[in-house]
């Protein structure tokens, strides 16, 4: 694989995590980065690795879901900030921070993002690409751009406080649908 589209490629599959991450980091939940960095890069590391190893014979059925599963959860957990941002009080506020900055939701969240990987996976290993360099490439990128996401999302919310939350869900809506009609 050329070095450019190799970091195209990146470019592509991580910028998913930037949008996750800027509502992530409009939560303000600082104490959570390194966390929420670290597993973002762990599952786009190895969920394309995964994806190689599975095969081809599998690839087909599950291509058929990823989208659904993957845009689903960015769909609810967009709506749901729709939700909070109107109807917020401290003690929901300290509740869903509790749950997005679990290892649980943090996962939940990591897992939906990578599922397209999986397809990424299966292709690299039909190709002659290198997995473990492509899988790379994937999880630096993802790493990047969940942190320019965590730090956009932090400084906009001290900015301009509830606007912030609405562009954050409005933002993880259109990634959910764009995800499910497979626009991306």
């Amino acid at each position: 694989m050329e070095v450019w589209k190799l970091f195209l490629l990146g470019v592509v599959i991580g910028s998913n995590n930037l949008a996750v991450a800027f509502s992530l980091g409009a939560l303000n939940i600082r104490y959570f980065w390194w966390r929420i960095i670290a597993i973002f890069g762990v599952f786009e590391f190895v969920i394309p690795l995964v994806g190689v190893f599975i095969g081809q014979q599998f690839s087909e059925f599950i291509a058929d879901y990823v989208a659904y599963i993957g845009g689903s959860i960015l769909l609810l957990f967009g709506l749901f900030m729709v939700y909070k941002s109107f109807n917020s009080s401290l003690e929901d506020e300290e509740y869903l921070l509790k749950k997005v900055t679990s290892w649980t939701g943090i996962i939940s969240l990591a897992a939906g993002l990578s599922l397209d990987n999986l397809i990424v996976g299966f292709s690299i290993g039909l190709q002659n690409f290198h997995p473990v360099t492509t899988a790379s490439v994937i999880a630096v990128s993802s790493v990047i751009f969940t942190f320019i996401g965590l730090n956009t999302g932090k400084y906009l919310k001290e900015r301009f406080k509830k606007s912030t939350d609405l562009f954050s869900a409005i933002l993880l809506i259109f990634l959910g649908i764009a995800t499910l009609f497979e626009w991306l």
